[in-house]
């Protein structure tokens, strides 16, 4: 392949990531997943265009998002219906499950309008590639079945329930690699090709469970199990780059990274459970859960991520990013996502304008300064400007923190500015039973100040250390028709830390109140 003939640009920050790659910085990592995925987004997807199966003009097309239909409607024989078994034999014509194919050779023939039953069982460790598309009126539909095809149907969340269910290879049709010394290998699915749709697919124990590229995509109740070795930085769910795609009804749990979208816009993201419970190495617990990112004009755009658990075991080493737009994302809204022990977190200079909506930050609420207590909140940072976080619900840790490091993920151009977040406006939200309502936080070293936020319409209740924990610059803050009640924590820490962040020493609280009330609480009203 000649990346030159794409983009000298990409070319440059290849060699530039070879440079990093001899740092052990994880946002290192980062970058070069976002470097290599696009550029090889930029290279398949031209290649694909020379492909006389597909109509260019019409995968270059939005598509408006559109929930799938279930899998019990569709049809099971037709002209364009298939059938793959894991005792399949290429040399059958696929018409009916006696005569199944083998399921390499599926994908490697599978057409528009296509609709391919694989049954349930142990497909190997294979790894298997399309790079065919469907079109908007007729995808490419690989569905997944137990017994009979539409038996596994899933509605508002996965059909592999956490806690509740165990990996089983008669469930779903499985990909399953082998470890060796903890370490895995392949990516399971790679999609190249637009318009295709993957249901009721597992896999366990890759490097890679799906990397989709194209565009106008759907992951659709796929589950996924231990990406990655279990020592060093390995291990990604799903990367999604490709736009008007989805991921819904999907379960993914440990591996490094679950979900990355490292470009793509008006994606959905519905009713999926990812987490982390591994107890076999601290450099396998997740960094990354839910991730939106991007750079140099390919931002995370216009996204939605809606009605998600994201879920942290309490005493993983890695502290975790759970729902995080990094880099640069604009104008995605994340509705009712529920998130425990874990952070949401705006990141970035070029990280605005997006809406974060209803849901629960929930932590374990243990206290002290250590990495595995006070690790669930709002993170605003590096520069997160303009964006709206409204009608949450704070439990446990800490509400909101605005902090501000020099962040080492340096793609071009550098987006990481030196501030704690500006013009952000927190509304409707309650904060009930936190140690910490409102974090100028010290975290991590960096000297931006946070500048000209607001809170509105917010209810503290029951907060237990302090309302205010300031710790870093500040001004403009206003709290307007908020109610403290019950709080029995003190109104401000001020005397912790107080040399992390330049200048040394206590930090001025600087905040208006406009029209706020205060009922039983252990601190006197500060006006």
């Amino acid at each position: 392949m000649n990346l030159n003939a794409y983009s000298p640009h990409k070319v440059f920050l290849l060699l530039f990531y070879l440079s990093l790659s001899l740092s052990c910085s994880k946002d290192s990592d980062l970058f070069s997943e976002y470097v290599l995925a696009d550029s090889l987004d930029e290279i398949e997807n031209r290649n694909n265009g020379n492909n006389s199966n597909e109509t260019s003009n019409e995968d270059e097309t939005p598509v408006e998002d559109e929930t799938p239909a279930p899998e019990s409607k569709l049809p099971t024989s037709g002209e364009n219906i298939y059938y793959v078994t894991a005792n399949g034999n290429s040399g059958n014509n696929g018409k009916t499950e006696a005569n199944s194919w083998d399921i390499r050779y599926a994908f490697s023939t599978a057409r528009a309008g296509d609709i391919i039953y694989i049954k349930a069982g142990n497909y190997g460790s294979i790894n298997l590639s399309i790079s065919n598309s469907g079109t908007s009126s007729d995808p490419i539909r690989f569905v997944g079945y137990r017994a009979n095809p539409g038996d596994i149907v899933s509605d508002n969340g996965s059909t592999f329930k956490y806690g509740t269910d165990s990996f089983n290879v008669d469930d779903y049709p499985t990909l399953m690699g082998s470890r060796t010394g903890g370490n895995v290998s392949g990516t399971a699915f790679n999609i190249t090709g637009n318009f295709v749709e993957l249901h009721n697919i597992q896999i366990k124990d890759k490097e890679r469970g799906i990397s989709s590229y194209g565009s106008n995509n759907k992951l659709i109740n796929v589950v996924i199990h231990d990406m990655g070795n279990h020592s060093g930085y390995s291990g990604t769910g799903v990367i999604m780059n490709g736009s008007y795609s989805e991921l819904r009804n999907s379960f993914i749990l440990n591996g490094v990274q679950l979900f990355t979208n490292t470009r793509g816009d008006n994606q959905v993201i519905d009713h999926n459970w990812l987490g982390c419970d591994q107890d076999v190495n601290s450099e396998y617990s997740t960094d990354y859960y839910l991730l939106l990112t991007g750079s140099g004009g390919n931002g995370a755009d216009n996204n939605t991520v809606s009605n998600n658990t994201i879920y942290r075991e309490p005493g993983q080493f890695h502290q975790g990013h759970g729902l995080i737009i990094k880099g640069s994302g604009q104008y995605n809204s994340l509705i009712n996502n529920k998130l425990q022990n874990c952070p949401i977190e705006l990141s970035f200079e070029e990280v605005a304008y997006n809406t974060v909506r209803g849901g629960s930050v929930s932590g374990t609420g243990a206290t002290g300064d250590g990495g595995n207590v006070k690790y669930a909140f709002v993170l605003i940072a590096n520069g997160a400007h303009h964006n709206n976080v409204d009608g949450i619900t704070f439990t446990g840790d800490s509400g909101i923190r605005f902090s501000d490091w020099n962040d080492g993920w340096t793609p071009s151009p550098d987006t990481d500015a030196v501030s704690a977040g500006h013009d952000n406006t927190i509304t409707n939200c309650v904060f009930d039973g936190t140690l910490s309502a409102i974090e100028f936080a010290w975290h991590w070293y960096g000297p931006g100040s946070a500048v000209n936020n607001v809170f509105e319409n917010c209810t503290f209740k029951n907060i237990k250390s302090e309302i205010f924990r300031t710790e870093r610059p500040n001004s403009g803050t206003v709290l307007r028709n908020c109610s403290f009640v019950n709080n029995t924590g003190i109104y401000n820490q001020d005397a912790q830390n107080t040399s992390r962040v330049t200048p040394s020493g206590k930090k001025s609280l600087n905040v208006t109140y406009e029209n706020c009330t205060w009922t039983n609480n252990s601190f006197a009203q500060p006006y």
